[in-house]
C-alpha cells in the first residue's frame, strides 16, 4: 500500500476515530465518577435515609461539591435565612411601584447569638446595611458589589473541609485544564499535519475539553480533609435521599410554604422556578 492510499485510509476513518476517541474519553469519565461515587456511598450506610444534615448548611454543601462558590450558593443562603424566619418576604414601594422586598426581622446583636456562620453574618450586612426593608433588585445590586468579599468570608469558613483554599483550587483547575487542553490540541495539531485535514485537531481538542472537564468534576479524595471527605459522603447521601423529597417540596411550594428543603433545591437542582421566587444574582441579559 503507497504512502498516499494510506494517507486517503485515515482521512476516510477521521469521523469515525474521531467519535470513537470521544466516546472513549466520555465513557472514561462516566466510569470513574461511578467508581468514585460508589466510594463515597459505601462509606454513608444509614445517611441516606437520614433527614437534612444539620451539621452542613445548604451553602457550604454546595461549596463541598462544587470545590467553588457559585451564584446559586448565595441564593440557597439567602433561602436558608427566609427558612429560620431571620428575613421575611415582604413588599416595598419603588418608584411608585409596588415590589417584592425582604424584611430583616432581627438586629446584628441578636444574629450573632443565635449561632450564625461568620459568613451569614456578613451576608445579612451585606443585604441590609443600615437598612430594614430592601427590595430585591437591591439586594441583587448588593451582593453583585460585594461578591468577591462574602466569597472570602465563605472561603475562611470552608478552609478545614479542604486540603487547599478553595479559591485557589479554582485557579489550579484551570492552569490544569488549559494544560490539558493545550496537550490534546498539540497532538491533534501532529496528527492533522500528518493527515493533512482538521478532524484529528477537532476531535483531540475536544478530547481535551472532555478531560479539562472531568478533572473539574470528579471528587478525588485529595481535594479534602479527611472530615471534608467524610462530609462530602453525608452530602452525596443525601442528595440521593432528596431525590424523593424534592417531589414533596414541589407541592410544598405549590401550598405557598417556604421549608428548608427549598435552599438545598437550589445546590442540587439549580431550580430557576424557586430561585425567582427571591431573586437572580446575576441576570441573564
Amino acid at each position: 500500500m503507497s504512502e498516499s492510499e494510506i494517507t486517503a485510509l485515515f482521512s476516510l476513518l477521521s469521523p469515525q476515530v474521531t467519535v470513537g476517541v470521544l466516546f472513549a474519553h466520555g465513557l472514561g469519565f462516566l466510569v470513574i465518577r461511578a467508581w468514585l461515587k460508589q466510594r463515597l456511598l459505601s462509606r454513608v450506610g444509614p445517611v441516606v435515609t437520614q433527614y437534612t444534615p444539620s451539621s452542613i448548611k445548604p451553602t457550604i454543601g454546595g461549596v463541598l461539591l462544587d470545590r467553588s462558590f457559585k451564584e446559586r450558593h448565595v441564593v440557597a443562603g439567602v433561602y436558608a435565612l427566609v427558612a429560620k424566619k431571620i428575613i421575611s418576604l415582604t413588599q416595598t414601594q419603588e418608584l411608585g411601584k409596588t415590589v417584592p422586598a425582604f424584611e430583616c426581622r432581627y438586629p446584628l446583636f441578636t444574629l450573632k447569638e443565635m449561632h450564625l456562620l461568620n459568613w451569614e453574618l456578613h451576608l445579612k450586612n451585606i443585604l441590609f446595611q443600615n437598612d430594614t426593608v430592601i427590595s430585591q433588585a437591591t439586594a441583587r445590586d448588593r451582593l453583585v458589589k460585594e461578591w468577591l468579599r462574602l466569597w472570602k468570608e465563605v472561603s475562611k469558613d470552608t478552609q478545614e473541609w479542604f486540603t487547599v483554599n478553595p479559591n485557589t483550587m479554582f485557579w489550579r483547575r484551570l492552569s490544569w485544564g488549559a494544560g490539558v487542553t493545550m496537550f490534546y490540541g498539540s497532538l491533534g495539531y501532529v496528527a492533522g499535519y500528518a493527515q493533512t485535514n482538521a478532524i484529528p485537531f477537532v476531535c483531540m481538542v475536544l478530547a481535551g475539553l472532555v478531560t479539562a472537564y472531568g478533572l473539574h468534576r470528579l471528587p478525588f479524595p485529595w481535594h479534602y480533609t479527611p472530615k471534608g471527605y467524610s462530609a462530602l459522603a453525608q452530602m452525596y447521601g443525601w442528595r440521593e435521599y432528596y431525590v424523593v423529597e424534592h417531589e414533596r417540596s414541589v407541592f410544598e411550594e405549590d401550598a405557598g410554604r417556604y421549608p428548608e428543603l427549598y435552599a438545598w433545591s437550589i445546590i442540587f437542582h439549580g431550580s430557576r422556578k424557586w430561585e425567582r421566587k427571591i431573586f437572580t444574582l446575576f441576570p441573564k441579559n
